[in-house]
């Protein structure tokens, strides 16, 4: 099977595209890493949004929610006491781990994601997420840039190689920080 190499960008994960949406099924439960290793959710969706919180309890209440878009309603703003340094690095490497596992090579959302070749990837929406996507072009489009660096790892001889975020050397920096700021209170 060969990558398509050229192409015009993906701008919205609906329709055909939808497999790269976090909304969308997985052939595999996904796994947090910081939980249960029984415990696997639905899709990355469901497991994101758990993993804004560090309760079990919380994590269940979401695990357990009959749709993407309730598991989504129930980490909203004020729902969850966010676990430390989420909004300063953690919910991106959360991202990428479970992007990793949704879209293994051996899976079939990998195979669909090796396909995109080297097309640019952009979750593309209508409801004013400018952070994994972007509104009007306008945004981060933080998901499709770890979507095509997930493509990079798994297939590096098909794809180019993308390093939005560099995992361990962040993830250690992130921590460093997260232990300053907790002594300076």
């Amino acid at each position: 099977m060969t990558a398509t190499t050229t192409g015009k960008p993906i701008r919205s994960f609906t329709g055909v595209h939808g497999v790269y949406s976090n909304f969308s099924a997985c052939s595999a439960p996904v796994f947090l890493e910081d939980d249960d290793p029984v415990v696997g959710y639905r899709n990355t969706e469901y497991a994101y949004q758990a993993a804004k919180g560090l309760d079990e309890f919380y994590r269940e209440h979401v695990r357990t929610r009959p749709s993407s878009g309730s598991a989504k309603a129930a980490g909203g703003p004020g729902k969850v006491v966010l676990r430390p340094g989420w909004d300063l690095g953690v919910k991106d490497h959360v991202m990428l781990s479970l992007l990793r596992q949704k879209f293994h090579p051996a899976k079939p959302e990998g195979q669909a994601l090796r396909l995109t070749g080297e097309r640019h990837l952009e979750e593309g929406n209508r409801h004013g997420d400018r952070y994994w996507g972007t509104v009007g072009g306008e945004g981060k489009n933080m998901l499709g840039l770890l979507l095509m660096q997930v493509r990079g790892e798994h297939f590096p001889d098909d794809c180019p190689a993308m390093h939005v975020l560099d995992y361990e050397s962040d993830w250690h920096a992130l921590g460093e920080h997260l232990v300053a700021l907790e002594a300076s209170r």
